[in-house]
């Protein structure tokens, strides 16, 4: 049950699991999680999705990333976006086609990864399903987000990684691959880089620590160099460089430390812990099943020290969110695939167990009683009320899907229909979409125009530039607004003077600006702005929760 993958040949002397069979394997869970994804293609934006959606296409239309769109996040989430504006268009329906088919590969790169670990069937098609299950129990705001992206590059890692552990003579390449995958994941949020170093120690715990070893490790180093090479290099080029240095090593640590306050960082990391301990059982669920893994497995047979690979895995997952602070059912996608992969393993385990103590003349028996096992935990991950991924409205969400498909309704109806706001703080994806409308009909493409709120999608549904450096405006009020930001703001709406300007209210996210004021709010404390605004426009109506401004000149053309 917990056979090292020493070669691509069963140890007992079986037919090889690669690639001859696994084929079926990979087939059946990504039919799964393409069934299971349907949903998801109806649903609109929320606002993280707005944000990169219009970095991505600023970035298409030529502008340089950090420079000229201010942006916190490394690169790879907004290179996906535009990926998906390149295939599919320009809607809101290409990214959830994009993550549709990335989430389906992640479970089928999960899957491969438990039966090279454990070499049994039904496991890797049972851990590639429950991942599914847990991604998919999220709702609109919290799929297609950076946090789901970065599991494929690390599940790839982990993958090649394997391969190169398990094949009789691995070529250098495989140790580049894993080490690059590693590289793309942090590249697409940084926290993942944890896994790095577990690659290392394990692969010293399993091959010792001498001259074969070490150059696999240079391998593995060196492929995750590569693309933060390429990414300093090509940013170097284009111009962004200094300004992601300046946000990354200036802003973001300045930010950071606005929520910490009066304590340290690491003791106000302790404190949000602890907290979400109490508030989210999702990681009560993983800490349990993480103990179940080490403790059990050592019970049921020999632990090779691969298998110590998921358990740590499992801990950069945990690090992942704790580091930022933020445990939003989105942000704990990274504990999805070692917690699939440490479920799978329990069920064998079980299996392992009950040959050993229970039936020990009927070797069926315990078969039997794992794969009844691997029915049940889906059953109650998808029906358990207190599950905390339960499959909530599963009817409603295929429903919607339906109606779409079958013309019912068209998939901007499914946008109004009014199940899209978030949370009580003004987000809904009626108000993106009418204000988008509004902006199409009243500017010209070639029009500038200023949001002053945190809905970016406002700008890639009107298809209109903002005046500004900054498409959202968390930056520039609050305890977390730096001065040269501001200056520079004003400087752009000076030189830029957009055609229309819309200044939303009831969109506080203190869990972002560190304050409860609103946008409103702001715009009322943040007076050059404001000056600006009321000397050079003029109110002229109201769209959803955004107040509209046009410049007076205009205004007055078109009376």
């Amino acid at each position: 049950m917990n056979a090292t993958p020493a070669s691509t040949t069963d140890p007992a002397g079986h037919a090889p699991l690669w690639p001859r069979r696994v084929w079926a394997e990979a087939l059946a869970i990504l039919l799964l999680l393409l069934i299971l994804g349907l949903p998801n293609l109806v649903y609109p934006f929320g606002t993280d999705q707005g944000e990169y959606a219009q970095i991505a296409s600023e970035m298409l239309a030529g502008k340089v990333i950090y420079r000229d769109v201010f942006n916190v996040k490394p690169p790879v989430t907004h290179v996906l976006h535009a990926a998906a504006q390149v295939l599919f268009g320009h809607n809101m329906l290409g990214l959830r086609l994009l993550d549709w088919w990335w989430q389906a590969a992640t479970g089928v790169v999960i899957g491969l990864v438990t039966s090279l670990l454990y070499r049994r069937r039904y496991a890797g098609i049972l851990a590639g399903l429950l991942y599914g299950i847990g991604y998919y129990s999220v709702d609109f705001w919290h799929s297609a987000q950076t946090d789901g992206f970065v599991n494929l590059p690390t599940a790839l890692s982990v993958l090649f990684f394997l391969l190169g552990l398990g094949l009789p003579r691995p070529g250098r390449g495989w140790w580049l691959a894993a080490g690059a995958m590693v590289g793309v994941a942090v590249l697409t949020k940084y926290p993942i880089g944890l896994l790095l170093p577990i690659l290392w120690l394990i692969l010293f715990l399993v091959q010792g620590v001498n001259r074969a070893s070490l150059g696999r490790g240079f391998w593995l180093g060196l492929g995750f160099g590569l693309p933060l090479l390429f990414f300093v290099a090509l940013s170097g080029l284009r111009g962004g460089l200094p300004a992601f240095l300046d946000i990354q090593f200036g802003y973001i640590p300045f930010y950071n430390a606005g929520f910490a306050r009066d304590q340290s960082y690491l003791a106000y990391t302790w404190q949000r812990f602890l907290l979400f301990w109490d508030l989210k059982s999702s990681i009560r669920l993983f800490a349990a099943v993480w103990l179940a893994e080490v403790l059990l497995s050592g019970l049921a047979g020999e632990w090779p020290r691969t298998q110590w690979l998921v358990p740590l895995w499992a801990i950069a997952g945990l690090v992942y969110p704790a580091v930022q602070n933020h445990y939003n059912d989105g942000h704990l996608h990274t504990l999805l695939p070692p917690l699939a992969i440490m479920l799978a393993h329990l069920v064998l385990n079980v299996e392992g167990l009950a040959r050993r103590y229970w039936f020990r003349p009927r070797p069926g028996a315990a078969t039997a009683l794992a794969l009844a096992l691997a029915l049940l935990i889906p059953g109650l991950l998808i029906s358990l009320p207190q599950s905390p991924y339960q499959q909530r409205n599963l009817p409603a969400k295929f429903g919607d899907f339906w109606a779409v498909v079958s013309g019912e309704r068209s998939l901007e109806e499914n946008y109004l229909q009014g199940a899209y706001g978030t949370y009580g703080y003004g987000f809904s994806a009626r108000a993106i979409v009418e204000a988008g409308h509004y902006l199409q009909n009243h500017t010209d493409p070639a029009d500038p125009i200023f949001v002053w709120s945190f809905e970016p999608a406002v700008y890639f549904l009107s298809e209109r530039a903002s005046a500004s450096r900054f498409i959202f405006n968390f930056p520039l009020y609050g305890d977390f607004a730096w001065p040269e930001y501001r200056d520079a703001f004003l400087a752009e709406m000076a030189a830029n003077r957009p055609r229309i300007i819309l200044v939303a209210r009831n969109d506080a996210m203190p869990w972002v600006s560190g304050t409860q004021d609103d946008s409103q709010a702001a715009f009322e404390k943040f007076l050059p702005f404001k000056q600006f605004v009321e000397s050079e426009y003029e109110p002229v109506g109201q769209v959803a929760q955004f107040t509209i401004y046009e410049r007076k000149a205009q205004a007055s053309s078109e009376q």
